[in-house]
């Protein structure tokens, strides 16, 4: 959504940019703001270290793990979360102990998404729920 924004913002005050390059710039600007969320991450590792202290890893292998965490992060904040929310209806699965999946601030249940199939597919009973307004009372 922030990324159509971004595009049709620029193609109606540019124009002499192109409908492709308005979009191209949109989405690159998403991803510009989830690196640097997921570069701020990294960084804030240096000063909350894991116990006990883990190897360091070399310069390719952090490029696959930032390169992995980025995706993870677009895919959840850019699509799970708008358009896969949980429906009012629960997983209910006989002789499994209920799982409530709750979402942290600033998201919704569409973040659970991933884990709900691998649950829907373990036969675990499971649902989400929404907590919104985002600055709303709990």
């Amino acid at each position: 959504m922030a990324a159509v924004l971004i595009a049709t913002t620029l193609h109606r005050n540019v124009p002499s940019m192109a409908v492709a390059a308005a979009a191209l710039a949109g989405f690159a600007a998403v991803v510009a703001v989830r690196a640097l969320i997921a570069a701020n991450n990294f960084r804030l590792t240096t000063y909350f270290p894991c116990t006990p202290p883990q190897p360091r890893l070399g310069w390719r292998r952090g490029m696959q793990l930032f390169a992995s965490e980025l995706r993870a992060s677009l895919a959840s904040s850019s699509w799970n979360m708008p358009f896969c929310q949980f429906g009012p209806v629960p997983a209910l699965y006989a002789g499994s102990t209920p799982v409530l999946l709750l979402h942290g601030y600033g998201c919704n249940s569409g973040f659970w998404q991933p884990l709900s199939r691998h649950l829907h597919a373990a036969r675990i009973s499971h649902h989400a729920i929404d907590l919104e307004p985002i600055l709303g009372p709990i």
